[in-house]
């Protein structure tokens, strides 16, 4: 499986982090309803994010470990992004070969969505909406559709109210299609490349003041990319720092000296 086919790949499943949750228990929609409105009132976002990816490809197994540091301050509107990931790759080349690490730099300004990996700085034109389409999941401001997610469990733990659920695979992989078919200009994600979700189960934590500021979630997929069928389990775990507090984000002094690709 080509290498670049995998980054492309982890970007698209860095894209939509679940931030939502369904309704079997009236009582844990009320509750998720609440901590979106106050999610809704976001002007910034500071977050860290932990994937775990377990992957089969025929006989071959690989695995990516990536974590990630996030910050967007004015999503809805003049948006500054700023990301950093730090990846672990192993046993995509040989099974035997140490991890191979890659970090990814990137970040969003005045229309243009920068990156730095691998030694080149690149820059592309992307207008407000269709960065924030990607981001507003990240930021927690996107309601996923109630039927996704099922089996809702509301718990109190000291400070914490928890909610536990699992998900509908069939309704998720749905979302999840429509999600990478607006990401076509941002990442190579081609008509023959989809995901299939198997299972899916979470937690969603909401503080004392009312937001989400940490999800975990288990999803078991099947994954085709260039034409191969990839199996996948990934673990995730999303924690949102002070969710309320004012972020600033600060931009590098030379993103003038980014090369400016053309759009896909």
């Amino acid at each position: 499986m080509k290498q670049k086919s995998i980054i492309a790949l982890l970007a698209a499943l860095f894209i939509f982090s679940i931030s939502a949750c369904g309704s079997e228990a009236a009582s844990a929609l009320e509750v998720y309803n609440s901590a979106l409105a106050k999610n809704e009132e976001l002007t910034s976002v500071d977050l860290n994010m932990k994937l775990d990816m377990d992957m089969v490809v025929g006989e071959e197994k690989m695995t990516i470990n990536s974590n990630s540091a996030i910050k967007l301050e004015n999503p809805e509107s003049n948006l500054k992004m700023d990301m950093k990931m730090d990846m672990n790759l192993s046993g995509i080349a040989d099974a035997g070969a140490a991890p191979e690490q890659i970090t990814i730099q990137a970040y969003y300004s005045d229309g243009f969505y920068y990156m730095d990996m691998l030694g080149m700085k690149v820059k592309q034109a992307m207008d407000l909406e269709a960065i924030s389409a990607q981001t507003e999941n990240l930021a927690g401001m996107e309601p996923l559709p109630e039927e996704i997610l099922k089996d809702i469990k509301l718990e109190q733990s000291g400070d914490y109210q928890t909610l536990t659920f699992t998900g509908n695979g069939e309704a998720l992989t749905e979302y999840i299609m429509g999600y990478m078919g607006q990401m076509k200009d941002f990442v190579n994600i081609g008509d023959s490349q989809g995901i299939t979700i198997k299972e899916v189960s979470g937690v969603l934590y909401v503080n004392k003041e009312g937001y989400i500021d940490r999800q975990e979630m288990n999803i078991s997929m099947n994954v085709t990319v260039e034409g191969e069928s990839v199996d996948m389990d990934m673990k995730m775990d999303m924690i949102y720092n002070q969710p309320g507090k004012q972020v600033t984000v600060e931009l590098p002094d030379d993103l003038d000296q980014y090369v400016e690709m053309p759009a896909q």
